[in-house]
């Protein structure tokens, strides 16, 4: 169920589900294989606030491999390389994530 008060396009709706799928594996599992990195804000922060190398890294992981399955860019319009769905799909997407 949606919040969106609109028809949510068939297409959209199956790249949900593959966005859900993509989560459990390369978020929650990269997750859960870096807990004590993740978890501890003594191991993910350094002294300045900022986050440490190895943080930074696993943000750069995943976001790649969302831009390889082709997510990253799927609100972008078609002419500039993207799938074209426009905002309707960060919304629908962000709901879904």
């Amino acid at each position: 169920m949606t919040a969106i008060a609109t028809q949510i396009p068939e297409e959209l709706v199956q790249i949900g589900d593959s966005v859900e799928a993509f989560c459990r594996v390369e978020v929650i599992g990269r997750h859960e294989v870096n807990y004590p990195l993740l978890s501890d804000p003594r191991n993910t922060y350094r002294l300045d606030g900022r986050y440490v190398d190895e943080v930074i890294a696993q943000i750069k992981e995943v976001r790649m491999a969302s831009a390889k399955a082709g997510f990253y860019n799927v609100s972008v319009p078609e002419d500039l390389g993207g799938a074209g769905f426009g905002m309707l799909a960060y919304y629908y997407l962000i709901e879904r994530i």
